[in-house]
C-alpha cells in the first residue's frame, strides 16, 4: 500500500536491527547499502575500515531516490533506513509523497541516549562502525531540525502498530453496501440509491467511476457531493488514474478518456481542484470486521487474505493479481474455504460469472457501461445478499463488418 516509513535516528540506535527483527529487509532502502554499492569500505583514522560518510554521498542518495520513486510508482510499501537528521531530507520525501499520494510515517529513535548509540556502534562489525564524532553531530542536529507538522510521528517502540494493518469493526452499521464498477452510468446508480444515503448504513464504492459510459460528469458530481460523508468509502479503480492526470493538467494515456470523458467533464465545468482532492482521498482497499466475518474489499481482487495488507502494492490492489482472464474468485475461494474471510472486488469478469458464483469471493463487475448490470453486495447481520440492476443508458457497441 502507499505507505512510506522513514526511520529517523543516529547510527547505533537500532534502526536496522528493528527492520531485521521483523524481516522487512526486502521492503527497505538503506543509505549505507547504496554507499557500499558505490564504494568499498575505506580506511579510517583509527586504523579500521568503515562505510564512507562523505565521498559519494550525493551519488548514493541519488540512487536511493531513483529506487524509491520506482517503488512509489507501483504504490509499494517502503521503508527508508537512514539518519534523517536534516529537514531537507524530509522535504524531499514530502514532495514525492504528494506526487504519488503516499502517507508518511516517521519512526523516531531520537529518544535513545547518545551513550547507548556510541556503545552499540563500538560493538558493530569493524566495517560498519561510524566515527563517533559523526554520531555526536547527529544528536546535536536532532535538537534543532524539526519534522514537518503534516507527517505522522511514532516512537520506535510502536513500530509494530504501523507495520500491520488491522481490520476496522463496522458491526455497528445496519447494512454495508458494496457498489461495483459504475463507468459513467448515473441513472442506474440513482436507481440503486433511490432511498438516499442512510446514516446508519455504510456505502463502499469499488472504483472505476468514469469512462465508457454516457453520464460521467453526473456520476463524478454526485460522488464529489458525498465524498465527505463518514459512512461513504471510495476506493480507487484503474480508471481513476486518468482523473488524476486530468486534475494535474496532464494528458491521460487513454483514448477513451481523452476523446470522451475529458470533453464531458470540461463541458460541465467539473473543478480540477476538487477532483484532485477527490483522488487524494481514494483508498486502495478496505479491510473490516462485521459480526465475526472479515471482509477485504479491493478493486482488482486478490488470491487470498495477505498476512499483512500493507505489504501488497497499490498497483496489485487496484489492478488485481494475475490478468483479466485470471479467475481470481476461484483462487480466493480455494485458499479461504475453511475461514470466515470474504472478498469483494470489481474490475474484471472475463467469463461473465454471476456475483455469487463462489462462497467467499464476490465479483461486482457486470459490464454496466455496455448495457449490463450495476452490481452490489449487501452485508447485514443475516449475511450477504446481492442486487443486479440492468443499465438502460449506454452506447451500443458497433459490430464490425465481416
Amino acid at each position: 500500500m502507499r505507505k512510506l516509513l522513514i526511520m529517523r535516528g543516529a547510527p547505533g540506535v537500532g534502526k536496522s536491527t528493528l527492520i531485521k527483527k521483523h524481516n522487512m529487509e526486502h521492503y527497505t532502502l538503506a543509505s549505507d547499502t547504496f554507499r557500499m554499492i558505490l564504494q568499498s569500505p575505506v580506511l579510517t583514522l583509527d586504523g579500521s575500515f568503515g562505510v564512507s560518510q562523505s565521498y559519494g554521498r550525493e551519488d548514493a542518495w541519488h540512487l536511493l531516490y531513483v529506487a524509491l520513486e520506482k517503488r512509489m510508482q507501483n504504490g509499494d510499501f517502503v521503508i527508508v533506513d537512514a539518519t534523517h537528521s536534516k529537514l531537507s531530507d524530509m522535504l524531499t520525501y514530502k514532495a514525492l509523497a504528494d506526487k504519488y499520494r503516499y502517507k508518511i510515517v516517521v519512526v523516531d529513535f531520537t529518544s535513545i541516549p547518545l551513550e547507548v548509540a556510541l556503545k552499540r556502534n563500538r560493538e558493530r562489525e569493524e566495517y560498519k562502525r561510524i566515527p563517533e564524532a559523526h554520531i555526536e553531530k547527529c544528536f546535536m542536529r536532532f535538537k534543532s531540525q524539526r519534522i514537518p507538522a503534516d507527517m505522522d510521528v511514532v516512537d520506535y517502540e510502536h513500530f509494530d502498530d504501523v507495520l500491520t494493518l488491522q481490520p476496522i469493526d463496522y458491526s455497528f452499521y445496519k447494512k454495508v453496501h458494496h457498489i461495483g464498477d459504475i463507468h459513467g452510468s448515473y441513472q442506474v446508480l440513482m436507481e440503486y440509491l433511490k432511498d438516499g444515503i442512510k446514516d446508519d448504513e455504510l456505502y463502499i464504492f469499488l472504483g472505476d467511476y468514469i469512462d465508457r459510459g454516457l453520464e460521467n460528469a453526473k456520476v463524478l458530481s454526485f460522488l464529489l457531493s458525498i465524498r465527505h460523508k463518514q459512512n461513504v468509502v471510495l476506493l480507487e479503480g484503474n480508471h481513476e488514474k486518468y482523473l488524476w492526470n486530468w486534475a494535474n493538467n496532464e494528458t491521460a494515456r487513454s483514448s477513451v478518456f481523452e476523446t470522451q470523458t475529458r470533453i464531458e467533464l470540461e463541458k460541465n465545468q467539473i473543478s480540477r481542484k476538487e477532483v484532485q482532492c477527490f483522488c487524494r482521498g481514494l483508498k486502495e482497499a478496505v479491510y473490516y470486521r462485521y459480526e465475526g466475518k472479515e471482509v477485504l474489499v479491493t478493486h482488482g481482487g486478490l488470491p487470498s487474505f495477505p498476512s499483512n495488507l500493507n505489504w501488497v502494492s497499490a498497483d496489485q490492489l487496484i489492478k488485481g493479481v494475475g490478468d483479466y482472464q485470471t479467475q481470481i474468485d476461484e483462487f480466493f475461494d480455494k485458499n479461504e474455504q475453511n475461514t470466515l474471510h470474504y472478498q469483494i472486488h470489481g474490475h474484471r469478469n472475463f467469463f461473465l460469472k454471476p456475483t455469487n458464483a463462489y462462497q467467499h469471493s464476490f465479483n461486482l463487475e457486470g459490464a454496466v457501461e455496455r448495457g449490463g448490470e450495476l452490481r452490489s453486495a449487501v452485508l447485514t447481520k443475516e449475511g450477504f445478499s446481492f442486487v443486479s440492476l440492468k443499465n438502460t443508458v449506454y452506447k451500443p457497441v458497433e459490430e464490425k463488418a465481416i
